[in-house]
Order: structure tokens, then sequence, then C-alpha cells
């Protein structure tokens, strides 16, 4: 069984948030619901840790231990493993191996985890489909690592009401910050928002008089970059000078918007494509268009950038964790183990090697430590857990980074980035790790 490694990192003061503030940034539940009467007062502090936002007296029909026997727990997931973002189907891959690898160890308190996973083509009402099916005829205990804004949005209600845990969403809406209004859900990337501070962080240190432009999908995750970019931009002598938009859902590339953008007097070209439209997006970059590029850290993995016929030097991006292709972290104790473990539970030497599956992996190891932290294996005991974490780093997380929450004033797990730099083939560090434990909530925007 994997273990915490010895990295420690402090954990900074949390900042408070107002419940009118999370509620203008989410329609939420209504005021008269008691997981929003957590707070001391208008603009007071919120209760700290889990015990202050979990009720399951609001629950429709609560089932505490639904899914887990003397021997197992059932987990169900829904991610693309088709179409245009089958790409991410990797993600699947690593959790499977994880689970694999935990159950080898003992399983999580001598339960063995079945995994029961669905396809969904990154399609909301696929999902949505999906997760019904897994909660009322599968029966699982909790549902991990659903992938896509738009689709834990078309179930959050519904996981909400039923009070089923959703563990380490493998996406990084800053609507997952909302743990007061919606706390059976927890994030399980850094917040999109973060991930421009991270950036926005950067330039000042390289280009502090950036222009930006902005390739954005037609969803959330597209609000979440640019109202972001909007908002750390105010203060400083950076700009977003131009944005152009792309239908996430559509089969068609995004050359005319990547042309348009071209024309601008922009010096940093912000990639906020998702899937193959990402690596593709960079194909259609002009040679003569003298611009840093960024990409996300959903777009970042070698399978990924294996698409980009060529186009990828030089590109920079965000990383929580360590990077199976990179040869410095290749060295870390955590990544030898997951090259070689990972490979006696169900990859490939090659998968392995590709960064997608990396990402599963390091999402079983995330929820197995909510579930072996928990007092009792319950969907409230969980949830409660999910909110008070206080741990070292796990899976492939970078050293130094840790798994720390604290309820509503402190709702995401993974809040430590670095910047990489695309140099000869793999990502090379840029600027160093840099932690923001209690703030990603500050850079939302809209």
């Amino acid at each position: 069984m994997t273990k915490p490694r010895n990295w420690r990192r402090s954990r900074l003061l949390a900042g408070a948030l107002s419940l009118t503030m999370i509620a203008a940034a989410c329609g939420g539940r209504d005021d008269g619901d008691s997981a929003s009467d957590t707070t001391s007062g208008s603009g007071g502090e919120e209760a700290a840790g889990g015990d202050s936002i979990i009720d399951t007296s609001i629950c429709a029909d609560y089932q505490a231990t639904e899914g887990v026997t003397d021997d197992t727990i059932k987990l169900g997931t829904s991610m693309p493993q088709s179409g245009p973002y089958a790409v991410f189907g990797g993600i699947l891959n690593g959790l499977k191996a994880y689970y694999d690898y935990q159950n080898s160890q003992g399983g999580i308190d001598g339960r063995k985890i079945e995994l029961i996973a669905y396809d969904d083509e990154y399609k909301p009402d696929r999902t949505s489909d999906n997760v019904k099916k897994l909660v009322e005829e599968d029966k699982v205990f909790a549902l991990v690592s659903v992938l896509g804004t738009q689709n834990n949005l078309a179930v959050r209600d519904y996981l909400d009401e039923n009070c089923v845990p959703n563990l380490g969403v493998a996406t990084g809406s800053p609507q997952w910050g909302e743990a007061v209004q919606y706390p059976w859900l927890q994030g399980g990337i850094p917040s999109y928002a973060l991930e421009m501070k991270r950036l926005v962080d950067y330039l000042e240190e390289v280009e502090p008089d950036a222009k930006i432009a902005l390739l954005r999908q037609n969803d959330d995750f597209g609000d979440a970059y640019e109202n972001s970019l909007e908002l750390l931009t105010k203060d400083n002598d950076m700009e977003l000078v131009a944005t152009e938009t792309y239908d996430a859902q559509a089969s068609t590339d995004t050359k005319a918007q990547v042309d348009k953008l071209a024309q601008s007097d922009a010096t940093v070209f912000v990639n906020g494509a998702s899937g193959s439209q990402c690596p593709n997006t960079l194909k259609f970059v002009p040679d003569n268009w003298d611009v840093l590029t960024y990409v996300g850290i959903t777009c970042n993995s070698k399978l990924a950038l294996s698409l980009a016929g060529g186009k990828e030097e030089g590109i920079i991006s965000t990383q929580a964790t360590l990077d199976p292709s990179n040869t410095e972290d290749q060295k870390d104790p955590a990544m030898q183990e997951f090259l070689t473990e990972s490979v006696k539970h169900g990859l490939t030497a090659d998968e392995a090697q590709l960064g997608v599956a990396a990402l599963g992996w390091s999402f079983g190891a995330m929820t197995t430590e909510l579930l072996e932290k928990s007092p009792e294996l319950t969907r409230e005991d969980v949830m409660k857990t999910a909110w008070s974490m206080d741990s070292d780093a796990v899976g492939l997380m970078l050293p130094n980074s840790g798994l720390v929450t604290d309820g509503g004033n402190d709702p995401w797990l993974l809040e430590s980035l670095r910047i990489v730099k695309r140099t000869d083939g793999q990502w090379v560090e840029a600027s160093p790790l840099k932690d923001y434990n209690g703030e990603s909530n500050d850079f939302v925007g809209g």
C-alpha cells in the first residue's frame, strides 16, 4: 500500500469567504437549506472542516454504506472512452491500475476496490444516464474521477440530493469551490482559476507587460479561463487583448479562431482548448506569430502533445504532479514505483510514459487516501474527511505539496503548481512549485 511520502508542506491560514460571496458565484441551494447556515454572520468566517457542511438529514434517501461489504468497496466513474475526447480514456486505465495495485496490497481495511466504468463520450446527457445507473442499479458507494465540467454539472444536483460522494472530480472548474452549497462533490485537480494565477505570476517574472490572446471553449471551462484572466490582469501591466471561442462538441478545427488571434498584437497565446483539439490547435499557430504559447493542465501529457505535429517545442504549461516522461522526475521514488507497479497491474510501458494514465494513478492514490483516513466507511464520514484533509503528497503529486482542506474555507485539495517549458521533447521546470493553499477561490473573477 502506498504510504504518504515524507515531504510535508506548511499549512497556510485559509482565507475566509463569506456565504454571500459564494452564493454570488453560483445559484446554490435555497437560503433555507441547512447547508447554507454555516457562517457566524454576514461576512463571517465559515465553520471549519467537514462537520460543518455535511448534513445527511436533507438527503432524499441516505444510504450510509451502500456499495460496501465486508470484502469489497464498489466505486463508479463515467468518462470519455470514445469520440474526440477519447484521449482522456487513459485516465481510466491509470485509475484501474492503481486500484488493482491497492488490492494486491490488501485493499482498504481488507476490502478490495471494485470499479465500474461507463463511456460517456464527454456528453453531459450520457454522463447523467451513466451516473444514475451506477447509483440506482450498480449500487456504488461513491463516484470517482468523473471527467468534464459540464458532465459534472449535469449530475451535481442529483448526487447532492442523494448524498452520494463524487470524489476526485477530473476537472478544475472554479465551481467546485462551492463546498457549502454542494458538499458532496470535491475537485481532483487544481482550479482553472488557480492555473491562470500561476501563469500570470510567471508572466510577472518574464513578461510583465504581456498582451494575452485566449482561445477558449464555449462552456464553463472556457468561462473559467477568461473570467480569471480578466480579473488577474486588472491591477498590473498585462492585458487580455483578444478572445476567440469554439464549440467544444463540434468536430470542426480551430484554425479560423487561431488565424484571428494571430492578427492581434498579443505576445502570449493561451491555448484553452481541450481533448484532441488542444494539440491540433498548436498546428495552426503561424510560424511568424511571435508569441509565448501556454497549454492547459489538461493538455500537457506526452500523449496529447504527440498529436501536435512537432509544434510543441517551447510552449509552457503548469503541473501539479510529476511527469513520467521527464528524466529528472523519473528519479523520484514515487515515479519509480509508478513506472514499475503500473505495468504489473495493467498498463503497458508505453501507456505509463504517456502521462494520461499517470493522472489516473494519482486520482486512485488520492481517493484511496480519503477512504483510508475516514473513521468509518460511510458516505458521511468520507465526505467529512475529504473536507478536513491534512496529508502529505500521495501518488505522483510533486514533492513538498500535499492534500489540505478546511471545509468551505479551503475546499481545494491541490493548490501547488510549477511552470514547465517544453524543451527537447520533454517538460523542464521553468519556475518552481508555488503553494497557494486556501487562495484558489480568490482568483475566480466573473
